[in-house]
């Protein structure tokens, strides 16, 4: 008969050997995503989970749409600048 320690030993060490990042779900992986910057896939991730009513998820998914929509103004605002000063490089210099 074996001792229950040495089975409860067996099943912890199968749970710890590489399982960790499969147990991984919808939240930690919205967070992982939020966190490196990808919010496109945080709101995708965090989305059911919004919809479940998880506050948390709702409030972090609507920080990371704010967030994504920065990140498009601050594009759009690059690209006027760069068209502006090409569009005043290519103007003549007319000297008087």
């Amino acid at each position: 008969m074996r001792r229950p320690s040495a089975i409860g030993g067996t099943i912890v060490a199968a749970l710890l050997s590489g399982t960790a990042g499969a147990m991984a779900g919808p939240w930690q992986d919205g967070m992982a995503a939020y966190n490196r910057g990808d919010y496109v896939s945080a709101i995708r991730l965090l989305r059911p989970l919004a919809e479940a009513g998880n506050s948390k998820a709702q409030s972090l998914m609507g920080t990371a749409q704010s967030r994504e929509l920065d990140k498009d103004k601050r594009r759009k605002i690059v690209f006027d600048i760069e068209r502006l000063l090409v569009d005043d490089a290519a103007r003549p210099i007319i000297l008087h």
